[in-house]
This record gives C-alpha cells, sequence and structure tokens, in this order.
C-alpha cells in the first residue's frame, strides 16, 4: 500500500492548466482620496478587463480602501473591506461575486470606528474566519470576525511591533498555520519609513510566539505582500527604483528585486500550485497601470505583462492600484461548523476537475522537505502514520469524505470531527495536501493541491 502511494505521490501530469502564469481571473482594487469613491477591475482568464466605479445601484456601490481583498471559502466569493456611506462612517467586508460581477451582500457591517481601530490586510485562518491586523490597536492585535458565533474576537500579539505592522502584507501561513506580515516604523501611511526598520515577522494562531524574521532600515515595502509557495516572502514595494523585495526563506535579509523606472509593484499577490511555487501577479501605476506576472526563479527575473490599462478601465490619480487578487485560487481550506467540527473545503480550479478523483491526506510531521514532481511542483507534505492512515483507510469519525469524487462544479467536501478528541491537542497543527486524478493525464495526476495547514482549536 505505501509503495502505490508513493508512486501516485511522486508520478506528475504537465498540465497545461497548472503552469506558470496561468489564471483564472484577477481582481485588482483601488483606493481613491475622493470621499465616496473607489474603482473594481477584473479580468478574466484571457485578460480581458471590465471596470466597475462606485456609483449607487451599481455592481459595485461601496468604497474605501480595497486593499486586503481574500477570496472565501468557497473558491468563489471575494470579501472586500469597504465603506457603505459616503461620509465613511459605515464599514463594512463586502462579498463580491466575479461570476455575477456584483455584490451579493455583506459579511459584516458596522461603524467605521468599532470593533476596528485601523485594519491592514485580510486573510482567512483555519476556522475560515475572516482576521485582520488591527495597525492602531496598543498592543497590536489580531482581530478576527468569528463567524460562528457572529461576534469579534482579539487575541494580542506581545512584545513591540512596527508602527505600521500588516501595511507590507499580511496573511495565514498555509505552510505552518499562524500568520506572517510586514510592516514598518515611521513615516506615516503612504509614506517612506522615516525612522525604524522594515520588518516581517510570524505569530502563531493566536498572536503568541511572535518572530522576527528579517529586518531591514534600507527596505522600503510597501501595502502588500505574500508568502510564497516556496517559503520565500515577497513585498510590494515604495521605492521608485526597485520592483519589489524578496526574503528568501533561509534567510533574514531584505533582497530588493530588478531594478524599475518608476512604477514599483504597488501590490503582490502569490500565484499557487504552479512549477516552482515562486511565481506571483503583481500591479502597478502608471498611466495607464498594469498587472504583470513575475517568475522570480529565472535569472533575471521574467516579468510578463498580463493585463495593460485603457482609459476606460485605468483611473488616473489620485486612485491608486492598492490589490491584486487571484480568484478561483483557493484549492483547499477549513471552515468551522461546530465546537470541534469543521468542513474541509476542496475546491481545485473550479469546473474542468470535475468527476475526478481526489485524495487529500493529512500529516502531523510538517510540509518540508516537500515531495518534487518530475515538472517542478511539489507536494507540501512530509508523510508520516497519519498520513497513510488518511490515504489508505481513512480515519472515521476524525476525517471522512477525504477520498472522493468531484462534483459537477470540480468540488467536494469532507468533514472533520474531533469531538472524541476534546481540546487535549489545542495548537497542534495539522497539514493538508493532495492531488486530483485522471488517467488520461500524464502519469494519472491533473491537478497537486495547495497545503493547508490546519490549527485545532476545539472550543468548550
Amino acid at each position: 500500500m505505501k509503495i502505490a502511494l508513493v508512486v501516485v505521490l511522486m508520478l506528475s501530469a504537465a498540465a497545461a492548466a497548472q503552469a506558470p502564469g496561468v489564471h483564472g481571473g484577477l481582481l485588482v482594487g483601488f483606493s481613491s482620496t475622493t470621499t465616496g469613491q473607489s474603482h473594481l477591475l477584473q479580468v478574466d482568464a484571457f485578460n480581458r478587463g471590465v471596470a466597475f466605479t462606485t456609483r449607487t445601484g451599481s455592481a459595485w456601490p461601496y468604497w474605501g480602501q480595497p486593499y486586503g481583498m481574500v477570496t472565501d471559502t468557497d473558491n468563489r466569493t471575494v470579501i472586500v473591506p469597504v465603506y457603505i456611506d459616503a461620509a465613511g462612517s459605515q464599514a463594512a467586508l463586502a462579498l463580491w461575486d466575479p461570476r455575477g460581477q456584483t455584490v451579493v451582500g455583506t459579511l459584516w457591517s458596522g461603524p467605521a470606528t468599532g470593533p476596528l481601530r485601523g485594519s491592514t490586510g485580510w486573510t482567512l485562518n483555519s476556522d475560515g474566519h475572516p482576521v485582520t491586523l488591527d495597525r492602531l490597536s496598543s498592543p497590536r492585535r489580531l482581530a478576527e470576525y468569528d463567524r460562528f458565533k457572529g461576534a469579534w474576537t482579539y487575541h494580542a500579539i506581545p512584545g513591540s511591533v512596527a508602527s505600521f505592522a500588516g501595511i507590507a502584507g499580511f496573511h495565514w501561513d498555509t505552510l505552518n498555520g499562524g500568520y506572517v506580515f510586514a510592516g514598518w516604523s515611521g513615516g506615516g501611511l503612504g509614506k517612506p519609513p522615516a525612522a525604524g526598520p522594515t520588518v516581517l515577522y510570524r505569530t502563531g494562531w493566536d498572536g503568541s510566539g511572535k518572530v522576527d524574521l528579517a529586518t531591514d532600515p534600507g527596505a522600503l515595502a510597501m501595502f502588500g505582500g505574500e508568502r510564497l509557495d516556496s517559503g520565500d516572502w515577497i513585498s510590494s514595494s515604495n521605492n521608485n527604483q526597485v520592483a519589489y523585495y524578496k526574503v528568501n526563506a533561509a534567510s533574514r535579509v531584505w533582497t530588493p528585486g530588478p531594478a524599475t523606472s518608476g512604477h514599483p509593484f504597488a501590490d503582490v499577490s502569490a500565484e499557487r500550485y504552479a512549477a516552482h511555487g515562486q511565481g506571483f501577479f503583481a500591479v502597478h501605476g502608471g498611466t495607464p497601470g498594469a498587472v504583470v506576472y513575475v517568475d522570480p526563479a529565472t535569472v533575471p527575473p521574467t516579468i510578463i505583462p498580463v493585463y495593460t490599462g485603457t482609459a476606460s478601465t485605468w483611473p488616473t490619480a489620485p486612485a491608486l492600484p492598492l490589490e491584486v487578487t487571484p480568484l478561483f485560487q483557493r484549492d483547499l481550506s477549513t471552515r468551522r461548523t461546530g465546537k470541534a467540527r469543521w468542513d474541509l473545503n476542496i475546491r481545485p480550479r473550479s469546473g474542468w476537475l470535475a468527476g475526478r478523483f481526489c485524495v487529500v491526506a493529512a500529516g502531523l510531521q510538517g510540509v518540508a522537505p516537500p515531495i518534487q514532481l518530475p515538472d517542478g511542483r511539489e507536494i507540501h507534505l512530509s508523510p508520516d502514520l497519519l498520513t497513510w492512515l488518511t490515504l489508505g483507510w481513512g480515519l472515521p469519525p476524525f476525517i471522512v469524505g477525504n477520498r472522493t469524487m468531484l462534483d459537477l462544479n470540480g468540488e467536494a467536501t469532507a468533514r472533520i470531527d474531533l469531538t472524541l478528541l476534546g481540546s487535549a491537542a489545542n495548537g497542534t497543527v495539522i497539514h493538508f495536501a493532495g492531488v486530483v486524478l485522471d488517467q488520461a493525464a500524464p502519469n494519472g495526476i491533473a491537478w497537486v493541491l495547495e497545503p493547508w495547514a490546519f490549527v485545532v482549536n476545539v472550543l468548550p
């Protein structure tokens, strides 16, 4: 049995749809200093753009600072932080449906100065809850909208944290669990640091165990950043001479990317599940600006234009492109459904994988070293006893449905039930990874699922 599993995991299909630079759509968010105005640009998989400007009764009726957008657990809806009144006194987490190209509701709404004093980027944790870093709280804290309870919960981050922590990126660490985020001190929002370094941090799921991963007084990282599947961190740039900044997984050094002439990247967003595990999409300003794909594994880095704005789709200053979010990109996620129960959502690139057999494995040993596939893709799982149990015979009632056929939408839902385990294992990280099989694909593997770190947190 183990030999057969190793063979399946080690073989790879050179699937064209799982290649560098391919995407299922991109959503670009623009901010504006003009009250009541903002702008969305949606680019489809064929790199055709449609613009949505704030207007009462329109598909995009809200405004605000739309950085920190995050794809929800359904791998469809995008959660966008917005203002819902012209005065900016009421805030919300709007739900944008890229297929219908419209707002379909709000996850939460309330006073703009209520539960959040100053949000930065947004991400989802392994309970499926939207989380941001409240940059104006003292001490800094994680602000989490608990969908299960319908209320906000907070986790303080002990120790000193940069003044604008999270501004240069804030994300759930899908490799290890917890949060990774970057920020800087001094200067003021929207300005380069006047004093103090740019720092990359990591905390546990509850804000504990803060670690400074990289510190640099000269790096001008700004607004958007994300950890790549390779473990490297990429941040956008507030330096007109540098396109982006990178922190290699094995270093504590901010390394400047290639030189640029006046148009650094205003946001970056990782490309999942492609060869190398290092590619990312980026957006930059200009007249007009553009969305590009970057492969930093090449020397020099390969930068390929994906979409160039037009007069009708790319607003002029003072509107700024602050966010680029790949659509339909959340392969695996978990969402709390009870005190000790979760859905394990399997949502690979929608549609074309319908009817294929999918296998998701779990492990406690970690994600490194990953299993290397011949085409450059990696399966981020280090097999252990739990891996063999979940792959071979299942582990009911703890995990069921992880060996399944994808439905007509190319999706499936497994279940996690830790009732019998109780709270004794709280804080334990369970790593999920998997593949979608297809006999017609070379070597039988049509898709390698992105990794997902799930932190056990059974409620009393």
